[in-house]
């Protein structure tokens, strides 16, 4: 048996979308975004993606994506897959996402990476209303 070992983590972005070409099988990320404005709440954000690169794992690891409030409470929107390390000089490359996530306020959230229950990553999704007055990188 393969002992398990946590991988590395060398990407975890949140997305409008990835597109893999055929030919080459190359990954292309689309609008990579920090955070979300909305007209009203809840907000249906339909082509929630997020790009995961993995590397120096060893073994089964059994990983979650995740977005959640910040206090953990509320789970909006969460992944589970297996990432099967033979080699740990591997990269695996892989492509979470979600056709109709729901956000129920605006508010800041956290988006999570775990492997076998432990935290890897963590990045904030802040979720504002058009009522804020500031400007903001990403519309839906």
């Amino acid at each position: 048996m393969t002992p398990v070992q946590l991988p590395y983590v060398m990407a975890f972005l949140p997305c409008d979308m990835i597109w893999q070409d055929p030919g080459t099988s190359k990954l292309y990320i689309l609008g990579a975004f920090r955070q979300i404005q909305a007209d009203g709440f809840p907000l249906h954000h339909a082509g929630f993606h997020v790009f995961v690169a993995l590397s120096d794992g060893r073994g089964r690891n059994r990983m979650k994506v995740r977005l959640v409030s910040m206090d953990e409470e509320d789970i909006i929107f969460q992944r589970d897959f297996d990432a099967d390390f033979d080699d740990p000089l591997e990269v695996m490359e892989f492509s979470v996402s979600s056709r109709e996530l729901v956000i129920p306020v605006p508010q800041p959230y956290r988006l999570q990476l775990l492997a076998n229950g432990e935290l890897l990553m963590e990045r904030r999704i802040t979720v504002l209303g058009n009522d804020d007055g500031t400007e903001h990188e990403t519309t839906t």
